[in-house]
């Protein structure tokens, strides 16, 4: 079995589907002060062994990437026949939520809450442990005199540990929750399922690297932050620059609408690229999607973890540059 190094945090069959004639990608930077730039696929979103699981040993293992080419190999011929605007069997519906489910849980956007989450989590509990253990004093009787003098005095050990000793996630932390796709896919499979087929020519639907992304406008008047189990979430997937899904609690039927509300496509792209980590991609370069990209570009992810627990791990808002 091969060991590949370059691994798409976004499909690379995804993404082809908003390439332009000649097979490239419109590439729009996030950052200021970047130019947008055509290339092809298999040159963006990509990332070296993003998905390797290091071993005991030092090795890198694949086996993660290879079971996320698996689920896209099963994807591929669904989203083929959605782009057709023909209906799926609730048996497609499943497979598709695992894929949906697994992409959501795949990016850079939930494994960085992920690992966030689990960095405060760790120093929480480190510097409980460095104030309180007796095992701290032991530690202390056998400090080097030179790190003393560091701290200030042996007074000042424990405070100086409890602020020096940081802790680092590694790949691996995030990686082990890739899974909790399934549990997203779970619910994902229940909800409506609304195609949007876009019936404005030149307003075609984008993308971004963070293609999958939930909603909750009442995020702030909720503890647990954005979750698709919260009743008012809503699930958001381009397909193709022509159709668009959102996912909404409710029946578990899937409905295809045709749209030509400029405003509410409008209001869609823009949320792409508000939901986008770093670039967002297009079939297509007009005046009407340099001006979305500008006016939404500045809004970025910020992880607030205010209160340590079980349901903080999905806390991520989106926050304006000033």
């Amino acid at each position: 079995m091969s060991k590949p190094t370059r691994h798409h945090i976004v499909p690379k069959f995804y993404l082809k589907s908003f390439t332009n004639s000649y097979g490239n990608l419109y590439v729009f930077p996030k950052e200021e002060g970047k130019q947008s730039f055509e290339a092809v696929p298999n040159n963006v979103a990509v990332r070296r062994h993003y998905y390797s699981i290091k071993t005991s040993s030092g090795e890198l293992n694949p086996k993660v990437e290879h079971t996320l080419s698996e689920l896209e190999s099963i994807a591929e011929p669904i989203l083929t026949d959605i782009k057709s605007y023909k209906n799926i069997t609730s048996q497609q519906k499943q497979d598709l939520s695992v894929f949906i489910g697994i992409m959501q849980s795949r990016n850079p956007n939930f494994r960085s809450g992920v690992e966030e989450f689990m960095r405060q989590s760790i120093e929480k509990i480190k510097t409980s442990a460095i104030m309180t253990s007796k095992d701290t004093d032991d530690l202390i009787a056998n400090v080097p005199d030179a790190i003393v003098a560091i701290a200030g005095g042996k007074h000042k050990l424990k405070e100086w540990m409890a602020q020096n000793l940081k802790v680092e996630m590694t790949n691996n932390a995030s990686i082990e929750h890739i899974g909790l796709g399934i549990t997203i896919s779970e619910i994902l499979q229940k909800m409506h399922w609304e195609f949007i087929i876009n019936g404005i020519p030149h307003m075609q639907f984008i993308t971004s690297d963070n293609p999958c992304y939930t909603v909750n406008n009442n995020v702030n008047r909720s503890g647990y932050g954005v979750g698709i189990a919260l009743k008012d979430s809503t699930i958001h997937l381009s397909i193709s620059p022509n159709v668009f899904l959102i996912a909404s609690h409710g029946d578990n039927s899937i409905k295809f609408v045709t749209s030509r509300d400029k405003v509410k496509i409008t209001r869609i792209n823009s949320r792409t690229v508000r939901y986008a980590e770093s670039e967002i991609y297009s079939s297509y370069k007009n005046d009407w999607i340099q001006q979305i990209h500008k006016k939404n570009k500045g809004f970025y992810f910020a992880t607030l973890i205010q209160n340590i627990g079980p349901y903080q791990l999905m806390r991520r808002r989106l926050v304006k540059n000033v």
